[in-house]
């Protein structure tokens, strides 16, 4: 239609100046009629000029509606104006054409936007890197993984150490490994993978990292639950009855001395049942330590100052550090520090590794032990418990959290693991550094 009706236009414009030229030719030929010769001449040069305006006009609108394209400026408008039907069709064409770009460039757009925000909030640490360790994608996991918040470089992401990075850089597209790593204490189980994308021409490494620290733990935390359930259901359905038969007999035992006199062979029984009952008991009280593992309460979250917590914390192990001549001090930055926690529970948490700072000090000269609150590098806030003690064995820090591990005569090897499981049910971590002769660090993480 469009071109129709620009051809019927330029054809008809044609056929003028040609019919009109043919007149101006016939006028200078054949007649000396000066003022209609010069009449019809400038008739002839309107004319043409008029085509080449109009043609012009056509080309004007093409290479605006390029332009427009090739700038993706798709709020330009051709409509309106008095140029004929034919102008008006061409118009609307080249706006429907914009319309449909600006459409499709909308659509793109809102498909990069949830991507992007698919990637940053998914909850799999990703990194994008180019040979050379350029780092072009880190989402918001990665940057808690890894406390930095836009690395250049990811030889410059060494929170989890130099083994981190070299996994980072050799892992190869397709493939997985598996990875330890420690952050400010933590241990960590990382699971790697990669896969190769072509952005721009240029090729790069999409690394995913999976942290399986929690995952693990929660089903390491899970299984111990059930078996010491069952060893201690167990366990105490056998101890009872020895129990109370032992104090039964010593109880018979006794009434038997009485009535035929102190015996040799009394005496023995009589302190063979005696220890049995002891025993019993002292079995008793063993079993029922356990049990705490299995009978936290669901945490009642709320807003705890860290200041306020912390100080309670000192307050209550006041006596017993100064009973041990160890120096105790409180550290909180910023004051206005919080945590949405329950505070018994994280309480008794600190409780717990007060009392194994203040056994590590023993025979330390100027034994002291910190309580410190601060923001860590990966944006959570970090409680912390710091002691200049004998720090820890290889061995010890291998087992620490396993249960009924202890390095201590009287221990029951419970501690270390109630509090695991105290910040396992407020979604936080426990870490541990310790260097032997210098101290130990115990954090938590919330």
């Amino acid at each position: 239609m469009v071109f129709s009706s620009f051809r019927l236009f330029v054809f008809l414009q044609i056929a003028l100046i040609l019919a009109v030229g043919s007149l101006l030719v016939w006028l200078l030929m054949s007649t000396d009629l000066v003022m209609s010769t010069a009449l019809v001449g400038v008739v002839l040069v309107l004319q043409v000029a008029a085509l080449v305006r109009y043609v012009e006009a056509t080309n004007r609108r093409l290479a605006r509606f390029l332009l427009a394209l090739r700038h993706s400026d798709y709020s330009q408008s051709f409509t309106g104006g008095d140029k004929g039907a034919s102008f008006e069709d061409l118009a609307e064409t080249m706006d429907g054409v914009l319309e449909q770009f600006r459409d499709t460039r909308s659509d793109r757009e809102e498909q990069a936007i949830f991507l992007r925000t698919l990637v940053q909030h998914v909850p799999v640490a990703l990194v994008a890197i180019r040979p050379a360790g350029e780092v072009t994608q880190f989402n918001n996991a990665a940057r808690r993984l890894l406390g930095v918040s836009q690395p250049h470089k990811i030889q410059t992401c060494r929170l989890l150490g130099d083994d981190f990075i070299d996994a980072v850089l050799a892992i190869e597209p397709g493939q997985q490994t598996a990875l330890s790593a420690s952050r400010e204490g933590e241990r960590l189980q990382l699971n790697l993978s990669a896969t190769l994308l072509r952005q721009r021409g240029r090729d790069e490494k999409l690394v995913c990292i999976q942290d399986l620290s929690d995952e693990l733990e929660a089903r390491e935390l899970d299984a111990v639950q059930k078996l010491m359930r069952v060893l201690t259901h167990e366990v105490m359905n056998s101890i009872t009855p020895i129990t109370s038969l032992a104090e039964t007999a010593a109880q018979d035992v006794s009434a038997l001395r009485e009535e035929l006199g102190t015996r040799e062979e009394l005496d023995d029984v009589l302190a063979a049942v005696e220890t049995i009952g002891r025993r019993g008991s002292g079995l008793t009280r063993f079993v029922n330590s356990y049990r705490r593992m299995t009978r936290i309460p669901e945490p009642e979250i709320s807003t705890c100052s860290v200041v306020r917590l912390l100080g309670r914390t000192s307050q209550l192990m006041a006596d017993e550090a100064a009973a041990r001549g160890v120096a105790m001090s409180v550290d909180v930055d910023p004051e206005t520090l919080e945590i949405n926690a329950d505070e018994e529970l994280v309480e008794q948490a600190l409780i717990n590794l007060v009392r194994n700072a203040l056994d590590a000090t023993v025979g330390r000269e100027e034994p002291a032990v910190g309580l410190s609150g601060r923001v860590g590098r990966s944006g959570q806030v970090v409680i912390a418990v710091v002691d200049n003690g004998v720090g820890l064995t290889d061995d010890a820090r291998r087992n620490l959290f396993v249960p009924f591990f202890t390095t201590k005569k009287e221990g029951s090897g419970v501690g270390m693991s109630v509090v695991r499981q105290i910040m396992r049910l407020h979604r936080g971590t426990v870490g541990v550094e310790s260097e032997a002769g210098v101290g130990t660090t115990s954090s938590l993480r919330f």
